[in-house]
């Protein structure tokens, strides 16, 4: 008997492995689908979402040029586009077999050459986001003659990630630029060729960013369909530069020298300065991150992935005990995901107990957990929002205010415990985030992206969409500007008495805390450090803060972070008027001459000399499949109003893989298994 039971359960097993098993991709509701068909793109997106569907249409064509204008060749079938109305939606996406996480932006999949990218509330990250997808889309179609699975044969990992991050950002970007000057600054910068992973994406563009400042943007380019014809990089570097590929990475090591290293003396080592409280290299984690203070500032609170998964750890700013974990995170329904780096801990007065957002597959929900037991208090659902992002409990502990997704929008918004309502504060389509109540709860700070810095030299639809920081007046019923900057300011939060902003600012190579004085509106630095600081929070004394340093990301308190500063001149905060103007700013409209045509692109072969002979006659009939001509004024940008449609979404089916495999068994006889699988 026990011998029959073992070998069904082997039978069982086998028939598991044949048709794989693990964690399932769940979507809670059916989504109703619609469609706008462009000048290049059908763009798929939830039914009922029009406005959206007309910005979205414009970021696609818009990019679609802008890649064009750099690879000169048109694409010849049209693209499959996407769009998510949330991450949450994206995650439990069926384009794809893989389990997705808050980590994963978008993708491109191969045998359709379908994106996916989900809104997350900001539309210039949505749109970056998009033009990195785009380029792996625009590359696949380019070898569309060849098998598809195989298309970025010749393109290294680097070059494969690189190259759309130089497409979508080209270095522009302080964030991304902070791992490279970290790799720099700890001589951990190799052969490209031997890096993969996220750091391929960094370190590619950064490479070719060093090649479009030292050779021309069209050198780029030449790399690119060099290194497409030919499998050996060595042999691309040496017909674009004329030099080994370990060559001219020796002069991009040298650039990066040259322009960073002079800045390395101007700022400080992060654990020279500042108190270390956790160390992602002796405990393996990776990212330590939004530390908050109690309200006695004996301990504090943060999100750890030092056990792979991200958890909720508690710490002691007397060293009165090591960092514990106290809530077990991604692990339950409860709490299967956190939101990455726009999520935060907030404390209730008593100092007893914590709020947190945790991801579910029902919503977000915020949870009121006990800091002690680690059990939950309070569950609070809001059904009507797509997300909810960074939050803050009143020092009276009766509201709790909250940047959320809404309505294709990302605002800001009090709830009131007691009487469950929810009040919006603010409304239109720019990006508004991080609240933080001030001390006396008359006020909340927040970061709004909604500044035009005109100097940036990238042209997308919103690429020149910079954040400030701004707070409201609850009496008042005011808004008002705190920063008015060219670069990015984000991360605000108050001093003990309310008279001052701290915030992390992008004005130099890598972010720092700075801070304002209401009162004479003069500004401080605050933090002098090397790599990065983000999500700080202040008590009487010490100012605790997550920065990056040597890989990766560790909670940090640096002592009388306000004493001895000093201050210079800058500008008292005014009054602000909060009105959905993104239409008229950004000329949305445009998206009307967008419209499908019916275009044919020919191939077209160089007219034969009068003197051809029969020898030479080859290199006019003979065409590369990877280098066609073709009448490209079909594809010039159009000027005329032609209003794309919006449809409702009908099913199409298509076989997308199919395979196959037999066995025999002696004891059993033949087993055969045939598996496909279908688009719609």
């Amino acid at each position: 008997m026990k011998k029959k039971v073992l070998i069904l359960i082997l039978i069982i097993f086998s028939q598991m492995l044949l048709f794989g098993f693990g964690k399932n991709k769940i979507q809670p509701e059916k989504i109703d689908w619609a469609q706008i068909e462009t000048l290049h793109f059908n763009i798929y997106f939830q039914k009922g979402d029009n406005e959206f569907a007309k910005i979205a249409a414009l970021i696609a064509e818009e990019a679609y040029y802008h890649l064009k204008e750099d690879l000169k060749t048109p694409v010849k079938n049209r693209i499959p586009v996407i769009f998510y109305r949330s991450h949450q939606d994206f995650e439990t996406t069926n384009i794809i077999f893989p389990l997705l996480n808050e980590a994963v932006g978008g993708f491109t999949e191969t045998a359709r050459n379908r994106i996916a990218v989900p809104f997350d509330g900001s539309y210039q990250k949505m749109e970056e986001i998009f033009v990195h997808e785009l380029t792996h889309a625009y590359i696949n179609d380019l070898n569309a003659t060849r098998n598809r699975l195989m298309s970025l044969i010749g393109l290294p990992f680097w070059f494969q990630e690189g190259f759309p991050e130089f497409e979508s950002v080209g270095g522009e970007d302080v964030y991304n630029n902070m791992f490279v000057i970290d790799l720099l600054n700890n001589e951990q910068i190799g052969d490209l060729n031997m890096i993969g992973g996220f750091f391929a994406y960094r370190l590619g563009e950064s490479f070719l960013v060093f090649v479009e400042e030292e050779y021309g943007r069209e050198t780029v380019i030449e790399l690119f369909y060099a290194l497409r014809y030919n499998n050996s990089t060595d042999v691309a570097c040496k017909k674009v530069f004329g030099m080994e590929f370990s060559d001219i990475q020796l002069r991009w090591k040298n650039y990066l020298k040259r322009k960073y290293y002079p800045h390395y003396d101007d700022f400080n080592i992060l654990y020279e300065v500042c108190n270390r409280k956790t160390n992602h290299k002796d405990d393996g984690s990776f990212i330590n991150f939004a530390p908050r203070f109690s309200p006695d500032g004996n301990d504090f609170v943060y999100f750890s992935n030092k056990n792979i998964r991200t958890d909720i750890w508690k710490g002691s700013t007397l060293k009165l005990y090591k960092n514990k974990r106290i809530l077990k995170g991604e692990s339950s329904g409860k709490f299967e995901e956190f939101h990455f780096q726009r999520n935060n801990l907030s404390w209730f007065p008593d100092g007893l107990r914590y709020a947190l957002v945790s991801k579910t597959s029902f919503g977000d929900k915020i949870y009121v957990i006990n800091f002690e037991t680690g059990d939950i208090i309070y569950t609070f659902s809001f059904p009507g929002f797509d997300a909810i992002y960074e939050i803050d409990v009143s020092h009276d502990g009766k509201r709790i205010v909250f940047a959320a997704q809404k309505d294709m929008k990302n605002d800001i918004y009090i709830y009131k415990i007691e009487t469950e309502e929810i009040i919006q504060i603010t409304d239109d389509h720019y990006y508004d985030s991080q609240p933080r109540w001030s001390p006396d709860d008359k006020k909340m700070v927040f970061t709004s992206k909604r500044t035009i810095n005109e100097d940036e030299k990238r042209d997308q639809v919103f690429s020149k969409l910079t954040a400030d920081i701004y707070y409201y007046d609850l009496e008042e019923d005011e808004f008002y500007n705190v920063t008015n900057d060219k670069q990015n300011n984000e991360f605000p939060f108050w001093n003990s008495d309310g008279s001052k902003v701290l915030f992390v600012s992008e004005q130099e190579i890598t972010t720092n805390f700075q801070v304002i004085d209401l009162q004479t509106g003069k500004r401080a630095q605050v933090t002098n450090v090397h790599g990065g600081v983000f999500a700080g929070d202040i008590n009487d004394d010490d100012l605790i803060f997550s920065g990056f340093c040597d890989g990766g990301w560790d909670i940090y308190v640096k002592s009388n972070p306000l004493d001895s500063l000093e201050y210079t001149e800058y500008k008292i905060p005014e009054r602000f008027e909060f009105k959905d103007d993104f239409y008229e700013r950004f000329d949305l409209d445009r998206y009307k001459i967008f419209g499908k045509l019916e275009r044919k692109f020919k191939k077209v072969l160089p007219e034969y000399p009068d003197n051809v002979t029969m020898i030479d006659i080859g290199k006019y009939t003979k065409t590369d499949s990877m280098n066609q001509k073709y009448n490209a004024e079909l594809d010039s940008k159009p000027v005329e109003i032609n209003e794309p449609l919006i449809k409702p979404y009908r099913p199409k089916f298509a076989l997308d893989y199919l395979w196959g495999g037999a066995a025999y068994s002696p004891s059993s006889g033949t087993y055969a298994q045939v598996r496909w699988e279908i688009m719609r």
